[in-house]
Parts: structure tokens; C-alpha cells; sequence
């Protein structure tokens, strides 16, 4: 029974659910002194964060990982290269490895796995970092790193400069393969971030097979039980959201992604 209660109220450790509280406190004050505009401003901005809070982005984020889903890695036909977007780890002083893995960090794995299957004899690593610190200290050169120690694979590695953005690694990569003569090319990035990154490569020369990975949905629960207050995870779900969908607005009207992107991914994931 303590455990039932305090799950119940555990969202409320969150700074959100606190916010959203003393939202509705406030408007219950403000109604009982007849202060209506204070009423349903504060309850507009508990409306807000309940669905903000919520399983919606969860939904909006499902949509954007569906098409890229259940991709079969041993299926895949060879191809020339892996590229390998960065947002996986970065460079750390401090870590024993040299190197911080974070939640993204499915990419850099998945990116081995298509190694160790012999998908690919080279591998490009992309990736950004400080801007004042040496291209030593980027994301590319900190994975490739850590790779030429734990990758049993013999392939050719070779890193990017330091990209402030998807664009940038597209770019940098249409002008590789182009040089290297590689007419099929792997990209690997999380299942949200696919759409934008292929449409991106696409665009930019470079008709990539996409291989997403680090999915979002089937790591969330879906049944926790009825609780009316705001579902902490869905701040960061629908932060990642809006960030894919301002990006998208904002690549088409640079026009680092063309008209026909639009709707549908340049290419259908391998099943």
C-alpha cells in the first residue's frame, strides 16, 4: 500500500510536477478572490504542461521512428561505407575510457554491429565538439579512438572535421564519396533523427540506406496505471520533438533538404 502512494506521488520530485501543482493552487486562489484573469492564465499554463508532460510526445516521436523500424542487420545487402552521425559520445578528461557515452550511444554500437557483419570495409565517423578545442578532442577522433581498441574488424576508419550540424556532416561526406567512388552507403543515426539526417544526405548527393537505431518508444512504458499528474519523461520527448521538426522547417527553408523529402523517406528501410 506505501509503495502504491508513494509511486503515485513520485512524479512530483520532478521540478515540473511541482510547477504544475502550484499552478492549479494558484488558480484555485485566484478563483476563490475572483481574480479570473490570474485564474486561467495559471490554468492555461497547467493545461500546457499537462500536455507537454504527457504520452503525446511519446506518440509524435513513435511516428517519427515508424518508418524506419525492425531494420534486419543480417539481411542488409554489403555495401562500400558506414557513416556514423554523431551524438553519441563526446571527449571526457575525466572517464577512465577517455571518452562519455550517453542515451545516444546505440548508435555507435549499431554502427560495429554492421562492421562485424562485414556490411562495409570503411567506416566514417562524424560528429562535433568545442568549437576552441583541437579537432583531437572532437567526437569523430574520441570514438575512433576508443574503436581501434574494442573493434575486432579490420576496416578503414576515418573521421570527419568537426560538424556543427547534420548538414555539415552530409556535406563533408557527399565530397568523400564522391572521391572514394562509394555508390552505397550505410547511415547510421537514432530512429527520430532519421528522417531529417536522410532527407539531409539525400539531398546532398549522397542516397544513403538508412540504419537507425536507439528507438524511443519501446523503451518507455506504456502501462503505469492511471495518475493525473504530468508524466515527467515527456518534457525531454517532446523537447527532442520540436527540436526535429524546427530543424526540419529550418533545413528546407536553407534548402539543405528539397521539396520532394517531404513526406515520405527518401528510401524504404530494409525489412
Amino acid at each position: 500500500m506505501l509503495t502504491s502512494i508513494l509511486k503515485f506521488f513520485s512524479p512530483l520530485a520532478h521540478p515540473i510536477c511541482l510547477v504544475w501543482l502550484a499552478c492549479l493552487v494558484g488558480a484555485v486562489v485566484a478563483g476563490r478572490k475572483k481574480q479570473k484573469p490570474w485564474m486561467f492564465f495559471l490554468l492555461g499554463i497547467a493545461l500546457f504542461i499537462s500536455l507537454v508532460a504527457s504520452r503525446i510526445p511519446l506518440l509524435l516521436m513513435g511516428k517519427l521512428e515508424a518508418p524506419y523500424a525492425y531494420v534486419e542487420l543480417e539481411k542488409l545487402e554489403a555495401g562500400d561505407a558506414v557513416i556514423l552521425l554523431g551524438g553519441g559520445a563526446g571527449f571526457s578528461k575525466t572517464d577512465p575510457l577517455g571518452v562519455n557515452f550517453n542515451e545516444a550511444s546505440d548508435r555507435i554500437i549499431t554502427a560495429m554491429e554492421l562492421l562485424r557483419l562485414g556490411k562495409a570495409p570503411a567506416l566514417v565517423l562524424g560528429g562535433g565538439g568545442d568549437a576552441t578545442e583541437s579537432q583531437e578532442l572532437g567526437e569523430g577522433s574520441t570514438v575512433k579512438r576508443w574503436l581501434e581498441k574494442n573493434l575486432t574488424t579490420k576496416v578503414e576508419m576515418r573521421e570527419l572535421t568537426i560538424s556543427g550540424n547534420t548538414h555539415d556532416e552530409a556535406v563533408k561526406c557527399a565530397a568523400l564519396a564522391k572521391e572514394q567512388g562509394w555508390k552505397r552507403v550505410f547511415l547510421v543515426t537514432s530512429g527520430y533523427h532519421m528522417r531529417r539526417a536522410e532527407a539531409t544526405f539525400h539531398t546532398a548527393g549522397v542516397p544513403v540506406i538508412p540504419v537507425a537505431c536507439d528507438f524511443v518508444r519501446p523503451g518507455m512504458p506504456n502501462k503505469e496505471g492511471f495518475n493525473p499528474m504530468p508524466w515527467p519523461p515527456g518534457v525531454e520527448l517532446f523537447s527532442l520533438y520540436a527540436h526535429e521538426q524546427a530543424g526540419w522547417l529550418v533545413y528546407r527553408m536553407r534548402g539543405w533538404i528539397k521539396p520532394q523529402n517531404k513526406e515520405t523517406p527518401a528510401s524504404a528501410p530494409v525489412k
